[in-house]
């Protein structure tokens, strides 16, 4: 079990790294579950209430073979029914993973006999104030939690999650409501609830 969940988590590294920059043209078991973090923003960016319903998509517990996790019953009466799926090797096991498209915006989950334990929202941005800046940047330290980061950036835009034998995985990515006069972005990662790297890029000073 433990070689087939490092593979999930890097299937699950790829399927994260696309952040859209829709703030500039476009109107539009950490405590990510419970995030509902308020919005600085003018209306509501396209697909923005998919975006936080799936704060809610919870995670199998590692210590009871990964069971407890969102079923795909609970997720197709809050999202529909899934655009495609497949079933993916994994080690001495099968995956089931389920894609929903929203326009652009994707959602991808992967669960273990019908328990999430992977899912990651992508191509998505709020339509938000630009103001976050380098200083608030430098606030941000290794060892923090998901949630202390959240306080100081707001809901990112783009999000990750897995879980495996070594423990819970996250990836954020904040595009939206970054102050630069080019397209910026944030990313960090957390293990076990924990920062571990933090990177930005275009990010304005002030």
């Amino acid at each position: 079990m433990k070689k087939t969940l490092v593979v999930l988590s890097v299937v699950m590294g790829f399927t994260i790294l696309c952040a859209c920059d829709n703030h500039k043209t476009n109107s539009t078991t950490s405590d990510v579950s419970s995030s509902q973090t308020e919005l600085k923003q003018k209306e509501k960016a396209p697909h923005e209430e998919q975006r936080l319903l799936f704060n809610n998509i919870q995670l199998g517990n590692k210590d009871n073979d990964f069971q407890g996790g969102t079923s795909l019953e609970e997720l197709e009466k809050q999202f529909g029914k899934a655009s495609s799926n497949e079933q993916v090797p994994a080690g001495n096991v099968t995956l089931d993973v389920y894609y929903w498209n929203f326009d652009n915006v994707k959602m991808t989950i992967q669960l273990y006999q019908n328990s999430t334990i992977a899912k990651s929202f992508s191509n998505f941005s709020f339509n938000r104030d630009q103001s976050i800046t380098q200083k608030d940047f430098a606030k941000i330290n290794i060892g923090m939690t998901y949630t202390q980061v959240r306080d100081i950036l707001a809901e990112p835009d783009v999000l990750s999650q897995s879980v495996s034998s070594d423990g819970e995985q996250i990836q954020a990515i904040w595009v939206s409501n970054l102050k630069s006069n080019q397209k910026a972005s944030i990313t960090i990662k957390f293990n076990n609830n924990s920062l571990v790297s933090k990177e930005e890029s275009q990010l304005s000073k002030t």
